[in-house]
């Protein structure tokens, strides 16, 4: 029994010795948790019959030239079977196709995290994403490690990762995005290359180098956010082109109602650059709408309360997300004065007090009309009304009589081409409303300012000057998004009794707040 086991322990040792030449050929030890191998990824990756069509397409394209230096790479291979669709595949995008399977740097597993991005050598960024006990790149499940080697590391995926566009290329290529592509290219710029240009070997008077200089024309909006290039990440949103021509127009048609005028250039430059500045923002917004405000890469205010996005539109590219949204707001604050105020301040009167100066005379009954008057100057037709009044005193006939009235008022402004004069209308939204008023003659009237019939707060003239012009900053009021362009009337209301010149009206300033988009 003794001799039977010396025996076999001495075939064992050969064994071993035997096989151990070829064993460290191929693995040294395990290496930061991995099996590790002395050979290069490509040496390695050609004696590996499971990989044998990528060896190919590598060695196809001429990629295997990247393993000839010094760096280190990480190859993701994908098993045999899955490569005929770069049969059909231009012989540039081919070339691209073999460079997308290695990425530069060596990538251990410990390393991995949720957000990695990985750049390849074709130039395209890959992110990686926690997918239940495993991870993704570029949504390609990782399968496993295959092995450490000397100048990187190879992984198994499940297919070939492949040649993602670029947000440009898809844009370029979808007739519904027309306009955007269009706009785009609207600005040139002109730039200098000096990779291209050659040194004259000359120098300036300041001693700076003088070229024969090259230049390049291209896209103003490319050059400062080239979504035609792997550079970094982006989110855009676009309206398809039907849309976006109907919210244009019905821009320019608010224009009109609220000015009374042809659009001028002044606001196509206004729109253009709201869209120019809007609808590319940086990095990946995963979850739209978790925020009711974002901010542009150039720093506009982007509403997503406003903006509806189609649901399930998202598109992921090499480069970015792109959604299509549903609806295109353009923002009411572009239809309003670049100082703050409303396209149409509320203005009733010049600052002459005599403009309020109600004829009481003759029998008029409470809630008749008192008196209608147009003033030429600003096109405003003001209506009066007796609300109450009282009797003079027994031969006081050279006293003017007490009574309350209310004013009420909306602004006309002159249409160029019918010479006449139409209603001033307001963009929805939130507006502070400020009273501007002179005080005459009582000291103790005081009057209630209503808009559209909703009382907006009342104004306390018993401890102001009289013949100075006033402010007073009433509350807030709210043109609702749903009534579109909407037509304003003030109303001023007297709250007790008072000489028939205790106020004068100037105007109503309906100024818009934060919350006004």
């Amino acid at each position: 029994m003794r001799v039977k086991s010396i025996y076999t322990g001495i075939c064992l040792s050969w064994l071993l010795w035997a096989c151990n030449g070829t064993w460290n050929d191929h693995y040294t030890t395990v290496q930061d948790g991995m099996l590790s191998s002395d050979k290069g990824v490509w040496e390695y990756l050609q004696g590996e019959a499971t990989y044998s069509e990528l060896v190919a397409l590598i060695q196809a394209t001429q990629a295997d030239t990247f393993f000839n230096g010094n760096r280190q790479y990480t190859l993701w291979a994908a098993p045999n079977g899955q490569y005929g669709w770069v049969n059909s595949l231009s012989d540039s995008v081919k070339i691209l196709a073999a460079r997308n399977q290695f990425t530069q740097g060596k990538y251990l597993e410990t390393g991995f995290q949720e957000d990695l991005v990985l750049r390849a050598v074709s130039g395209k960024m890959f992110r990686m994403r926690v997918a239940g006990s495993g991870y993704v790149l570029a949504g390609v499940p990782i399968v496993k490690s295959v092995m450490n080697c000397k100048d990187g590391i190879i992984y198994e995926i499940q297919e070939p990762l492949r040649v993602q566009e670029t947000l440009y290329d898809y844009l370029s290529r979808t007739p519904k995005y027309e306009w955007l592509v269009t706009f785009l290219h609207d600005e040139l710029d002109t730039i200098f290359d000096r990779d291209r240009s050659t040194l004259t070997g000359d120098v300036d008077y300041e001693g700076n180098p003088l070229y024969d200089s090259v230049w390049m024309i291209q896209p103003k909006l490319l050059s400062s956010v080239p979504l035609h290039k792997d550079n970094n990440y982006y989110t855009i949103f676009v309206a398809p082109s039907a849309e976006y021509a109907t919210k244009v127009e019905n821009f320019y048609n608010d224009v009109r109602l609220i000015t009374g005028f042809t659009p001028m250039k002044a606001d196509t430059t206004k729109l253009t650059t709201w869209i120019r500045n809007s609808f590319v923002h940086r990095g990946l917004i995963e979850r739209y709408g978790e925020k009711e405000v974002l901010s542009s890469i150039f720093g506009v205010t982007w509403n997503t309360t406003y903006q509806k996005v189609l649901p399930g539109s998202r598109l992921e590219f090499s480069n970015g997300y792109l959604y299509e949204l549903e609806e295109l707001f353009i923002p009411n604050k572009l239809l309003q004065n670049p100082d703050g105020t409303a396209n149409n301040i509320i203005q009733a009167y010049d600052a002459d007090p005599s403009a309020i100066t109600v004829d009481v005379t003759g029998e008029i009954g409470i809630g008749d009309l008192n008196t209608s008057m147009t003033r030429e100057r600003i096109g405003i037709t003001s209506t009066y009304y007796l609300l109450s009044k009282m009797e003079l005193a027994s031969g006081a006939t050279d006293t003017p009589p007490l009574f309350d009235y209310a004013v009420s008022w909306e602004t006309a402004l002159k249409n160029e081409s019918t010479d006449e004069y139409q209603p001033v209308y307001m963009t929805p939204g939130e507006y502070t409303v400020e009273f501007i008023y002179i005080k005459t003659i009582d000291a103790s009237q005081n009057f209630a300012v209503y808009i559209n019939d909703m009382l907006i707060g009342e104004v306390d003239v018993s401890k102001s000057l009289m013949n100075t012009r006033l402010s007073a900053r009433l509350g807030r009021v709210n043109i609702p998004q749903e009534t579109g362009i909407a037509q304003v009337k003030i109303t001023v209301k007297s709250l007790n009794k008072g000489w028939k010149r205790a106020l004068a009206p100037i105007g109503v300033y309906l100024v818009p707040t934060v919350n006004n988009y």
